[in-house]
């Protein structure tokens, strides 16, 4: 039978719950136990809603989840893939049921799903005048609105378990009183709907060895004059202005109010988080997105920290590092990289490495921040060469550089890094002194000595320097890929927002 067929009565658990918290969350769903999962969003968000369980135990995680669970149920149901594939030997079995869940697929559905990503990328805006949300046996037509789509490869949670991984999929009782499997990230978003600081999640498909998250789209190049543009034969799509395109060369294309206030805004997401007990563990200029107004949001909810039990699960032993964080280089972090440790052995200094370093996440959440703001000021990063080099590039740019340039890229950067550690913060003299203060709190030598989050709001420069100020514009960039297309903004240009949408 065609995998994808939709069938009128399928074998498949359709367990309906009652809508009154209590009775919905109760523990009519058990989560597999797993060593190592104890902690993590997937395996207590359930609980967490009755208020027999999570509303005696953890009471103010309990009150802010179900304040936002219930903003989110306003959109509808969340996993709205209705179709049904084999699952031997049970028979047929919704993707998002646990039937699916527990089902460990071939190699070659996996190696397809991994060849289809590594062939099609991670990250796909997709939008379009009409859009068919046709995918994954999902048919609607909606007029005159925009998507954006995140496909990735889908694991079930038998083959998280199997391959040692962290949970992908949340136990969730659906607006529809039916028991569904939703993946981590969606889920997590879900309980973000109420800010607009993120995008909002309009549903979530999970089939086969892939799955799609459908959100809203804010922040994308909007320019009449562009022709839609297609990277693949079946596939059209605008591209979204991420925060790296705030910067060309090593120039800033902000003033300093307008850097404050898409700052401001994104300090806003990560307190919206912390309300929760999350804090954001891929902070970067390709993470975050800022609309024709400068209105901010912050994306990608794949590497996000939960710490059930509060200050202590904020501590952690090791502290990854990939090239293309170079320019997010902490003292603490250099230091340990500038052992003999690390200069020795059969590592390629390229690659990916954990290094044990204990530390509060949120700590290094708040220096990647901190980098942010302060290329977003400068043009350049933090103890950065102030002149840019055509062989090297930027720091920001040198996971891509260094293969190219070589010695000199790579001397370059261990130079820096040896400024991280001993030298003071160069700051640009035309700066207000409220900036300054902030950027000096923020680059504190000494990580115990830095501000917390709430700390860090409560500086004036985080007052609102910016309400009273504009209007805001996007300013004009260049993509990378298409040079000879203008990005200039034009007050006749269809917005979704209006200038005073962030306040």
């Amino acid at each position: 039978m065609d995998q994808g067929t939709n069938m009128s009565n399928p074998q498949v658990d359709t367990t309906q719950v009652d809508t009154t918290d209590e009775q919905r969350y109760s523990g009519s769903v058990s989560y597999r136990f797993v060593p190592g999962w104890r902690n993590r969003f997937a395996t207590n968000i359930h609980g967490l809603m009755a208020p027999s369980r999570g509303g005696v135990n953890f009471p103010h995680l309990h009150r802010v989840f179900r304040e936002r669970a219930r903003e989110g149920e306003v959109y509808g149901e969340l996993s709205r893939c209705d179709c049904y594939l084999e699952v031997p030997p049970d028979g047929l079995a919704r993707t998002d049921s646990s039937t699916y869940q527990d089902y460990i697929r071939t190699d070659s559905e996996r190696d397809k799903a991994a060849k289809y990503m590594q062939d099609h990328g991670k990250w796909k805006y997709v939008l379009s005048v009409y859009v068919m949300l046709c995918f994954f046996a999902v048919s609607r037509v909606v007029e005159f609105t925009h998507y954006a789509l995140k496909i990735e490869p889908h694991m079930t949670q038998a083959e998280a378990i199997a391959k040692q991984r962290g949970p992908t999929m949340v136990c969730w009782d659906d607006v529809t009183g039916h028991i569904r499997y939703i993946p981590t990230e969606p889920m997590m978003m879900r309980f973000v709907t109420g800010s607009r600081r993120f995008p909002v999640i309009e549903s979530v498909y999970t089939h086969g060895p892939y799955q799609t998250t459908v959100m809203s789209v804010a922040a994308v190049d909007y320019d009449p004059t562009r022709e839609t543009r297609t990277a693949f034969d079946d596939e059209e799509f605008f591209p979204a202005f991420f925060g790296a395109r705030l910067i060309e060369g090593k120039k800033p294309l902000l003033t300093e109010i307008e850097v404050c206030k898409v700052a401001w805004q994104m300090l806003q997401a990560m307190m919206y988080l912390s309300d929760m007990n999350m804090s954001h563990d891929d902070l970067s200029h390709h993470n975050y997105v800022v609309d024709a107004y400068l209105n901010a949001q912050i994306l990608d909810f794949g590497l996000m920290i939960f710490a059930l039990d509060g200050e202590d699960g904020f501590q952690v032993l090791r502290w990854a590092w990939l090239p293309y964080q170079e320019y997010q280089m902490a003292p603490e972090l250099a230091i340990e990289l500038s052992k003999d440790m690390w200069k020795q052995g059969n590592y390629k200094p390229e690659e990916e490495k954990i290094v044990y370093l204990p530390h509060d996440a949120r700590v290094e959440h708040l220096w990647k921040f901190g980098c942010i703001i302060y290329d977003l000021l400068h043009g350049y990063s933090a103890w950065e060469d102030r002149e840019f080099d055509h062989r090297i590039g930027g720091i920001r740019q040198w996971a891509q550089k260094r293969e190219e340039s070589n010695q000199l890229s790579w001397w370059r950067m261990l130079e820096r890094r040896d400024r991280v550690i001993n030298e003071e913060l160069p700051i640009d003299e035309n700066l207000s002194q409220d900036c300054v203060d902030v950027l000096r709190a923020m680059f504190t030598k000494d990580p115990e000595n830095r501000p917390t989050l709430h700390e860090l709001a409560s500086f004036p420069w985080f007052q609102g320097h910016w309400v009273n100020e504009g209007p805001f514009r996007r300013p004009a960039a260049e993509f990378v890929e298409d040079s000879q297309s203008s990005d200039a903004y034009s007050d006749d240009e269809t917005v979704e927002m209006s200038d005073n949408w962030g306040l």
